[in-house]
C-alpha cells in the first residue's frame, strides 16, 4: 500500500447514520421507563393494550394513534411497546394513543355526572344496586360500627 492510498482512506469520513435509523440504546443498570412518551401540547396521552375491542373503544371515544414522524422499523408510524404475551403466545402490544384535551376534558364531565347520583347516594348510606337486598340490619335500621373502647 502506498502512502497515498492510505491518506485517501482517512480523509472520506464514514457516513453518519440519520438519528431516526439509530436504534435506541437500552439503559445499563440505570432507571429506565418502558412506556415513557414526550408529552404533546394540547393533546391527552395514553396507553392502549392490544386486547380485543379495546382499540375501537378507544376510537369511539375520540382517541387517534400516536404517530412518530419516521421510523425504520418495518412497524409503521404507530407507536407502540411490547408489554407481555396473550394467552395464544402472541406478543401483547400497547398502543400509543392521543384525543384533543378538549374532548378529553368533556369525557371527563360525562363520566363525573354519570357517577353523581351514585356518590351521592353512597353518601346517604343508600344501596342504589338493590343487591342488598335481606342483607342484615339491626332492628331494621342502619348498621353502623363503633370503634370506641370501653
Amino acid at each position: 500500500m502506498s502512502a497515498t492510498d492510505t491518506s485517501a482512506q482517512t480523509a472520506s469520513p464514514a457516513k453518519a447514520v440519520p438519528k431516526h435509523n439509530r436504534r435506541k440504546r437500552a439503559s445499563v443498570g440505570g432507571f429506565q421507563t418502558r412506556l415513557d412518551a414526550p408529552q404533546k401540547n394540547g393533546m391527552v396521552r395514553r396507553w392502549v393494550n392490544d386486547e380485543p375491542g379495546r382499540i375501537s373503544m378507544m376510537h369511539e371515544l375520540g382517541y387517534d394513534y400516536a404517530e412518530a414522524d419516521t421510523r425504520s422499523d418495518g412497524q409503521g408510524t404507530r407507536i407502540a411497546r411490547n408489554v407481555g404475551t396473550h394467552p395464544n403466545g402472541e406478543p401483547k402490544l400497547a398502543y400509543l394513543m392521543e384525543t384533543p384535551q378538549d374532548q378529553y376534558a368533556i369525557g371527563v364531565q360525562e363520566k363525573e355526572e354519570r357517577l353523581k347520583p351514585f356518590e351521592e347516594a353512597l353518601a346517604r348510606g343508600e344501596d342504589t344496586t338493590g343487591k342488598v337486598e335481606g342483607s342484615y340490619s339491626p332492628a331494621g335500621e342502619r348498621s353502623t360500627i363503633n370503634n370506641s373502647s370501653g
